[in-house]
């Protein structure tokens, strides 16, 4: 558990529902998007 603060709420969300078995990338802007994936 982080006990430093997120500042972005939409991030702070995504890492409030992640589980251990989930996978999370932090990329740049040309990465491709997908439908069923939260950007």
């Amino acid at each position: 558990m982080s006990t430093n603060r997120v500042i972005n709420g939409q991030l702070a969300s995504l890492l409030a529902r992640f589980r251990h078995v989930n996978m999370i990338a932090v990329v740049d802007g040309p990465f491709p998007t997908y439908h069923n994936v939260e950007t």
